[in-house]
């Protein structure tokens, strides 16, 4: 069922194409990067950096991305909206296979009955379906925790009681240190769960 939570973004970006004053910097960011290139001179940010600093890292990978398809969109001298379309479409499918590996590796733990509801929820609500192809600073770092996520869950479920993976991820310093508060969140599920299975194995054993 994955095709279905790809037709829903696919509708919420061709309904909804433009972006608001949160998102400019990082559509900006892949407009010079797609357009200007090597003339770091001709970059908007240089005049205009934003109150507050951002990181070129995300628009870069999804710049890289899209090159292709926005180098003929060049070459037939068709508009930068089009662009526009692809480089959030870049975005969006980014997103959309760092959610379909969280959704195996949930049929891996709870069953297929589980993943089926999952999905259906997912595609049905709104905020992920619409914010998943948004340049948001945020969007860019869901690809990347949610590869971390189901990399926790199979930890906890596989009981690889392995602590030395607990750390600071790179995308809480990048796209946002309130990141902690979900980097944490799956840090502590990874010390509490096997600290629970041990107590739960001696006190069956008492």
């Amino acid at each position: 069922m994955d095709w279905l939570v790809g037709c829903v973004a696919l509708v919420h970006l061709v309904v909804a194409p433009y972006t608001k004053v949160e998102e400019s910097f990082n559509l900006q960011a892949c407009h010079d990067l797609l357009y200007h290139g090597i003339h770091l001179s001709q970059y908007d940010h240089l005049e205009f950096p934003g109150v507050v600093p951002r990181t070129f890292v995300g628009p870069l990978v999804v710049s890289a991305i899209a090159y292709p398809i926005v180098a003929i969109i060049k070459l037939l001298g068709l508009s930068k909206f089009l662009a526009q379309y692809i480089v959030r479409g870049v975005l969006g499918l980014l997103v959309i296979l760092a959610w379909r590996r969280f959704r195996k590796q949930l049929q891996e733990s709870f069953g297929p009955s589980v993943t089926f509801w999952f999905t259906l929820i997912t595609a049905s609500q709104f905020h992920f379906m619409y914010y998943l192809s948004r340049p948001l600073p945020n969007t860019f770092a869901l690809a990347i925790a949610s590869k971390g996520l189901w990399r926790c869950i199979t930890m906890i479920f596989q009981k690889l009681n392995n602590l030395g993976d607990i750390r600071l991820h790179p995308h809480d310093v990048v796209f946002g240190s309130f990141q902690h508060l979900f980097s944490g969140s799956c840090n502590l599920c990874q010390i509490g769960v096997p600290v629970l299975q041990k107590r739960l194995q001696l006190r069956e054993e008492v």
